[in-house]
């Protein structure tokens, strides 16, 4: 079905908004644009207030409608604040970051602890513990630290936990925010302190849990995990300038990943023997992307899988495919059929066979259906055939 380019504009007033309570969020009147209903809602998390988009379809099968939305507060003056909001800048999934606390007795009134840095969707983050005026301050610590200073981050609904061995939990959510200068967010009275050692304390070991849903990002670009510039020369012995950006590597370590880079680098190809080689057809942030995978680090998300797969498919790299793989079949929120799209494309066996074990209804028989079934993979149609016939009563 072709996309609609087309544009609308939702305004609303908000009244009464010096009343709102922590955590309360006010909705507009839904409004119809293009046989689809929208609608605007402020949530007021602390001292900020966050402006969201909602899209109102009501269908038990998966949707997803792309869009780059302009979001204003305007005053009655004429003074404005906007941002621009992108589809691509919502980072779908989640990350859990859980951490021991050794000896919590010995924290110091209001000196925070931290647990170590965690990379999650290209971001650093940190779990941050104190105690302050009787509670456990439990806070999360966005690490970012981008060149753009007008970046910011958003989470709905993130869930911070203390834990027992036992199964014992305490828990509350919230709605986080992150900009320049507001980089830490939690409760500063999670919990009583002499509740939390009481109750939920082991040989003075506190078990710290938070699990952060529905980020969406504003102004940031993925951190770089692994350097390739200039600054590595001494340690690399060819260039591939991929689009304007050039990638300083060493040849023998990219032959041992990719059977591709072993022929292009160890036979007698004319590229063998030039200092820099241009990549074709790639683009520069799936390319360093991908040797961050090559080069050990975690880089793979739900935004970056689909071109570091493309990638180590091209390029044969046995051990990307397979770190994409385990990532699509343990990690992702793709749905069955996005995934098996991806199966049939790079040809991923163990991801095939997953989904089609999570098959079992009618229903989901036909949300992993294609309109053509020319673009499916004929042993999944075939598989599929089997399943529905066995629901034939």
């Amino acid at each position: 079905m072709p996309a609609i380019a087309k544009e609308f504009v939702l305004t609303n007033i908000f009244k009464n908004v010096s009343e709102m309570k922590e955590e309360s969020e006010i909705f507009s009147e839904e409004k119809e644009h293009f046989g689809v209903p929208w609608d605007l809602s402020i949530v007021r998390t602390r001292q900020d207030i966050g402006i969201f988009l909602h899209c109102s379809i009501y269908k038990t099968k998966k949707w997803r409608i792309g869009v780059e939305a302009n979001l204003k507060l305007v005053t009655f003056t004429g003074k404005v604040l906007s941002a621009v909001l992108n589809d691509t800048q919502r980072m779908s999934g989640s990350f859990t970051i859980t951490h021991t606390i050794k000896k919590i007795s010995n924290v110091k009134d209001d000196v925070p602890i931290f647990s170590k840095p965690e990379y999650h969707f290209g971001i650093p983050w940190k779990l941050q513990i104190s105690e302050k005026s009787g509670f456990l301050v439990f806070e999360i610590f966005c690490c970012y630290s981008g060149s753009n200073k007008e970046w910011s981050i958003q989470s709905i609904d993130t869930e911070f936990k203390i834990v027992t061995f036992s199964g014992k939990l305490h828990s509350k959510k919230c709605n986080l925010s992150f900009y320049e200068n507001k980089r830490l967010d939690g409760f500063s009275e999670f919990i009583e302190w002499d509740e939390m050692i009481k109750d939920y304390c082991i040989d003075d070991h506190l078990i710290v849990e938070v699990n952060v849903k529905n980020l969406v990002k504003g102004g940031i670009k993925k951190e770089k995990l692994w350097k390739f510039d200039q600054s590595v020369e001494a340690f690399s012995d060819v260039v591939l300038k991929v689009e304007k950006e050039k990638f300083y590597v060493a040849k023998l370590y990219l032959s041992s990943q990719s059977t591709y880079f072993e022929a292009l680098f160890l036979r007698n190809f004319e590229e063998s023997r030039k200092s820099e080689i241009e990549v074709k057809d790639v683009k520069s942030e799936d390319f360093q992307n991908f040797l961050e995978l090559l080069h050990g680090e975690s880089p793979i998300d739900e935004s970056t899988i689909e071109g570091i797969v493309h990638l180590a498919d091209m390029y044969d790299a046995k051990l990307a495919i397979r770190k994409c793989e385990e990532f699509l079949m343990e990690n992702s929120e793709k749905t069955l059929k996005e995934k098996l799209k991806l199966a049939y494309r790079y040809n991923l066996i163990n991801l095939k066979n997953k989904c089609l074990s999570k098959i079992a209804t009618a229903a989901e028989i036909r949300s992993v259906l294609s309109h053509d079934t020319n673009e499916m993979d004929p042993s999944v149609v075939g598989a599929l055939l089997q399943k529905s016939l066995t629901l034939i009563p």
